[in-house]
This record gives structure tokens, C-alpha cells and sequence, in this order.
């Protein structure tokens, strides 16, 4: 594409809505890696970082229902992270699950809410080798239990909710489009992260346009997020062990997303993302960066 039709679709309106077939499969691969800090004794010569990584790979079967989808997600293979025990990789990753989307492909809530607690219990006990994780199939499944569906679509659907972010949106002159993702608080005040998406450029010979995301959260937003899940932890499993009043630690926290985005359907073939969170303890405590990337492809196959 010349400079010259590139500068002509940048001073115009673009966008490429989602054009899916009424019964659309695609094959779904995500690649998360992490680097966390490693607790260290002060002899043990500085900070070290433990890094992990896993992989996934689904078939989502995505079927026009009303204003939006009903997605139908089955999981094909999976490498979870060294370590990492059967229970949780069961729990990481259930086999089939069914959420109802937006016109945007973003989850909703989970469908077949019964059904899903009832496999997820099923694959469970499969995995069960001790009492221990007897106790722990317990725990697990009676807190998935009193858990919403809407609140579980967040939790189990991860990968697709990044994917989601950038689906039709319209860009008008190249101009930059500014959002806020709201997240409801017990309070009443709702947290609001500000969220910025920008067309980077247009590719014609590939046939896909490169989005950017950017989306801050400041130590303000960070510290009324945790108070909401602290809350939420207390009223569904009792009383907990909190941290002492004068012990402050801030949070501050960045994602970063590159997508491309098919130009005849709309749908995003590939994401590249990177999530840094940076705690900053009370002095003389130096500050750590944990740092998440993800890579998601996306193949429609009919």
C-alpha cells in the first residue's frame, strides 16, 4: 500500500466490523510466560525472578445468538506450568464450557451454569490422589458453587476477554479511541481504568490492520480494586488474616496490547501482550516488577 492510500485511509473513518459465518469454528492457541520475584533472604546476594510458562490450545465453536454469540469452547490440548499440580491444572483449564458474548465477542457469563460446576467437580475427583485433595475438591467446587456466572466468565475467560477489546471499534481520522473499563465496586463507587486504542496501520498485502492497547492503572485504582476483592473475599469465605493497618504497599499496574485484525472478518488473528505490576513495599524494601505476557492466535477454519 503507498504512503499516498495509507495517509487517505488514515484521514477517513476505518473500521473493520466482525463479518463471521452464522456457525463460525476457530482454533485458539495461547502462550502465557511470567516473571515474578523470588523471596529472598538478605544473605542470599540480591532479588532473583522465577519465570514459568504454559500453553493451551481450544476450538470454540461461535454461533450468532440474539444481539451477540454463544460460544461453545472445547480444550484440545494443554502444557500448564512446571509445578503445577493435577488439581489445578484441571481447575486452570476446564475441558468445555459455554458463555453467552457480546456483539464484541467479549464473555458475558458462563452458560449451562449447573452443568459446568457439575464437569468441573467430575474432572476434579478424576485427578483426586490423597485425602488432601479430597479437602481441596471440596474447597474448590463450594466455592465455584456460590460463584456468579458473570463473575466466573472473568475468571475462566481470560485470554478472550483480551481478545475481545479491540473488536469493531471505528477509528475516525486516525485519531485515537479513548475508553474507560469500569469495574463495579461493593461501595458504589465504581472503579474506572482509563483504556486507550490505536490504529497503528494498515496492512493491505497481509489483509490485517495492527491495533495498539494501552490500559493504566494508577495506585489510586489499584488500591480501590483490592479493597473490592478483599471485600468480596471476606463476605463469601468469613473473616480472613489481614494486613496490619500501618504496613502500606503500593500497587501500580500496565497492560499493553498488539493486535492484528482481519480486514474481511474482523476478527483478530494474533495478540501480544504484556502486563506489568510494580509493588513498592514500605522502605527499606525495594520495589519488584512481576511481569505476564501472553501470545493468542486466532484461526477461523471455515
Amino acid at each position: 500500500m503507498s504512503a499516498v492510500v495509507a495517509l487517505a485511509m488514515l484521514a477517513s473513518t476505518f473500521s473493520a466490523p466482525l463479518n463471521l459465518p452464522p456457525s463460525a469454528r476457530v482454533e485458539v492457541t495461547v502462550e502465557q510466560s511470567s516473571q515474578e520475584p523470588r523471596i529472598m533472604l538478605e544473605n542470599d546476594g540480591g532479588q532473583g525472578y522465577d519465570q514459568t510458562s504454559s500453553s493451551a490450545r481450544y476450538e470454540s465453536l461461535i454461533e450468532r445468538q440474539g444481539e451477540g454469540y454463544r460460544v461453545t469452547r472445547t480444550l484440545l490440548e494443554r502444557r500448564p506450568p512446571d509445578g503445577t499440580s493435577r488439581l489445578q491444572a484441571v481447575t486452570d483449564a476446564p475441558p468445555r464450557l459455554v458463555y453467552a458474548a457480546d456483539r464484541d465477542l467479549k464473555p458475558l457469563r458462563i452458560e449451562e451454569w449447573s452443568r459446568f460446576v457439575s464437569d468441573m467437580r467430575a474432572a476434579l475427583k478424576g485427578a483426586v490422589r490423597s485425602d488432601m485433595d479430597r479437602q481441596y475438591v471440596a474447597m474448590a467446587t463450594s466455592a465455584l458453587s456460590k460463584m456468579p456466572p458473570e463473575d466466573a466468565a472473568h475468571g475462566f475467560l481470560e485470554a478472550e476477554m483480551e481478545l475481545a477489546a479491540p473488536i469493531n471499534a471505528v477509528f475516525v481520522g486516525g485519531a485515537p479511541v479513548t475508553s474507560q473499563e469500569v469495574f463495579p465496586s461493593a461501595s458504589g463507587q465504581d472503579v474506572k481504568i482509563p483504556v486507550v486504542l490505536t490504529l497503528e496501520r494498515v496492512d493491505e498485502a497481509r489483509g490485517v490492520a495492527v491495533l495498539r492497547r494501552v490500559q493504566t492503572f494508577d495506585a489510586k485504582a489499584m488500591d480501590a480494586l483490592l479493597a473490592q476483592v478483599q471485600d468480596v473475599v471476606k463476605e463469601r469465605l468469613g473473616p480472613t488474616l489481614t494486613t496490619p493497618e500501618e504496613v502500606k504497599v503500593k500497587v501500580e499496574s500496565s497492560e499493553t496490547c498488539l493486535y492484528e485484525i482481519g480486514l474481511k472478518t474482523g476478527l483478530p488473528t494474533r495478540a501480544e501482550c504484556e502486563h506489568k505490576t510494580v509493588t513498592t513495599p514500605p522502605a527499606p524494601h525495594e520495589p519488584t516488577t512481576r511481569t505476564d505476557r501472553w501470545v493468542i492466535t486466532q484461526i477461523l477454519k471455515n
